[in-house]
């Protein structure tokens, strides 16, 4: 009796998970994220600890999507609106890649405002997708172009009687 319940425990679980997926963690990087934090070792890098964030995005894909050659596409907006996309070559059917947004990029950024990753294979078709919640697809106006007014000539200062009393109109 023990026997068959170990084993529907055990198909209820396997029937709660899903088998492929793309799942991305969102983590911050500061002081915490170094080891010597916990274990007290001297580490040069606890005077001026790194700051930024990281994204991991870890896949799971079926074998035969392997010879279609799959890419993880990661799309980014930062916090100062700006965009970036980067693309992974995928190689094995699980793994994970880390995305670090950390000093110089992350003080210029303002870090990440919202993301979104797909593996696609090589024909651009999607296969599994996420996307952070406050995910949009910016819109990009283009400020329009004002010509300049051509220069009217301004009439030089009429000198006599007659010169004044004559109106010029330049031609349109």
């Amino acid at each position: 009796m023990k026997k068959g319940r170990a084993l529907l425990f055990l198909l209820l679980l396997s029937c709660g998970c899903q088998k492929y997926y793309l799942t991305l963690y969102q983590e911050k990087v500061d002081e915490t994220s170094l080891a010597s934090t916990y274990v007290g070792t001297p580490d040069p890098r606890q005077k001026d600890p790194p700051i930024g964030q990281k994204l991991i995005l870890e896949w799971q894909i079926p074998k035969e999507l392997i010879a279609e050659h799959p890419s993880l596409h990661l799309q980014v907006i930062y916090r100062n609106y700006a965009e970036a996309q980067f693309v992974y070559p995928i190689s094995y059917k699980s793994g994970y890649i880390v995305y670090s947004l950390v000093g110089e990029e992350y003080k210029k950024t303002g870090g990440l405002l919202s993301y979104r990753a797909q593996i696609q294979n090589q024909d651009g078709v999607v296969f599994r997708s996420w996307q952070h919640q406050l995910w949009v697809q910016l819109l990009h106006l283009e400020e329009p172009v004002h010509e300049q007014p051509e220069e009217e000539e301004v009439p030089q200062e009429l000198e006599t009687e007659e010169e004044q009393s004559a109106t010029f109109f330049p031609p349109n």
